[in-house]
């Protein structure tokens, strides 16, 4: 048992020495982030604010 524990404790430190994958995309975050977007529901008009984002959602015979 005590082997078991030892190998998976060395497996865990090689795993976490190596270095993080970075991502790269097409499109800038700062380019997503603006106040025009709009999702046209069936239900009452209010506005969404997450991490930055507002999104505004109108019911459709508004729209």
């Amino acid at each position: 048992m005590r082997t078991i524990i030892n190998n998976q404790k060395k497996e865990r430190d090689i795993l976490l020495s190596r270095p993080y994958l970075t991502r790269h995309t097409q499109y800038d975050a700062g380019e997503l982030k603006c106040s025009n977007l709009t999702i046209v529901t069936m239900n009452e008009e209010r506005v969404i604010e997450k991490n930055g984002y507002k999104v505004k959602v109108l019911p459709i015979y508004k729209f």
